[in-house]
């Protein structure tokens, strides 16, 4: 595991090194010029609807808030399993899980059971 920051770089553990030269030459680079990294993350083309920043921070609170009451199901198998039981709520889906097949079936029960459902940028 590496911890690569901006300011300098830092090592964690040396067995794990496998930065080469050209890298390096880049983030002291980057380091001399000030250049801004702006953060990118894996959407998956089966992400639709893709909550915007605002929603994503309503969702996170309502997840929080479900979290401490214990109403909330995590995991591919107990939402499913919820879903066909016939609970009633929304699902809230990650839209970087690779491979995308994990969850592709997600939203097609969810249509089919007339729940809501969404997707946010990252699982984070």
């Amino acid at each position: 595991m590496i911890i690569c920051q901006l300011n300098d770089l830092k090592v964690v553990s040396e067995s794990t090194l496998l930065f080469s030269e050209i890298f390096i030459q880049f983030i002291k680079f980057i380091n001399q010029h000030g250049v801004e990294v702006a953060e990118t993350f894996y959407v998956s083309p089966l992400a639709n609807p893709l909550s915007n920043d605002s929603l994503r921070d309503k969702i996170l609170k309502l997840t929080r808030h479900l979290n401490r009451e214990k109403n909330l199901r995590r995991g591919v198998k107990d939402v499913v399993k919820a879903i066909k039981k016939g609970s009633r709520g929304i699902v809230i889906l990650a839209a970087d899980v690779s491979p995308a097949d994990v969850i592709s079936h997600i939203p097609v029960i969810c249509e089919d059971a007339g729940i809501p459902y969404v997707f946010v940028r990252s699982r984070m």
